[in-house]
């Protein structure tokens, strides 16, 4: 029983789930003009479902790419710990209910934005990865949506300030991402996806992008102060994370991808620094 609990834990991305919870999360605290925990919690709990759901389809998907790339090859199906009929109905049953808990329990414009998570995620992002190199945009559409739900899930409605948090989340997973094809590349080749860092030998092109694409995450990141929903404090601090992740970034060129490995878990801690000095800017 603990084993095939482990799997089926394994199938919902536990950590990819986490980090979505905590954008929407995000999300909700800055939309709500009063903050109201069981309208909280309900939205989290749609918002869980649905991501949940999504990653448990999307290794249904992908099993058989798994299962031959060394990073992803002991996952739950790819491995014989959990098959493939029950990984399916299992993933079906979260995402409907994830859905569902939207639309009866937090609105309307929430349910939608999590049956377009659904659909970009499943249906677009995840074919596109074998189709054309340009997969991680459409990727990243489908990730940064959940900063849409948290906001909606409190003010009913979408407004430009969500739209900064949105754009934020849309931008910094395009470095992220470039950095994680550029350690595996090996590995997506294996499993016959299509990505840039597969055509750049040398990795130049690889570090210039992602250099770019931190730079322009600093600027978004910007966007809250001067829209009103956080004040001088984060932009002090936003300035500063924004300026060393960028630095970090550009020492990619210089040492050819060296440190490429090092700068996924700093994006991830760069992007943590963001979200928590949101949320205390805001109590303060």
């Amino acid at each position: 029983m603990n084993r095939v609990f482990k799997a089926y834990l394994s199938l919902i991305k536990p950590g990819v789930t986490g980090m979505v919870l905590v954008t929407a999360s995000v999300g909700f605290y800055l939309g709500a003009d009063v903050f109201r925990w069981p309208h909280f919690f309900s939205a989290l709990a749609g918002v869980s479902l649905t991501a949940a759901g999504a990653n448990a389809l999307n290794q249904w998907m992908e099993r058989e790419a798994d299962a031959r790339m060394e990073r992803t090859k002991t996952r739950p199906l790819p491995s014989g710990k959990l098959g493939g009929r029950s990984a399916l109905v299992f993933g079906s049953l979260l995402s409907f209910l994830g859905v569902a808990v939207n639309f009866y329990f937090v609105n309307r414009s929430t349910a939608f934005a999590a049956l377009a998570s659904l659909v970009s995620y499943l249906f677009l992002y995840t074919p596109l990865k074998r189709k054309t190199v340009y997969n991680t945009f459409v990727g990243a559409v489908a990730g940064a949506i959940p900063a849409l739900m948290g906001w909606t899930a409190a003010q009913g409605r979408l407004e430009l300030a969500a739209f900064a948090l949105f754009l934020i989340l849309f931008v910094w997973q395009l470095p992220h991402v470039f950095a994680i094809a550029w350690v595996y590349r090996k590995d997506y080749k294996n499993g016959g996806f299509r990505m840039m860092t597969l055509t750049d030998e040398s990795g130049l092109r690889t570090a210039w992008q992602i250099a770019g694409g931190a730079f322009l995450v600093f600027l978004a990141s910007l966007l809250p102060a001067f829209l009103g929903i956080a004040g001088p404090a984060y932009l002090s601090i936003a300035l500063f994370a924004g300026i060393v992740f960028t630095g970090f970034a550009v020492c990619l060129v210089s040492s050819r991808l060296r440190y490429a490995k090092e700068f996924i878990p700093v994006s991830i801690i760069y992007l943590a620094v963001l979200h928590i000095t949101l949320l205390t800017d805001k109590m303060g």
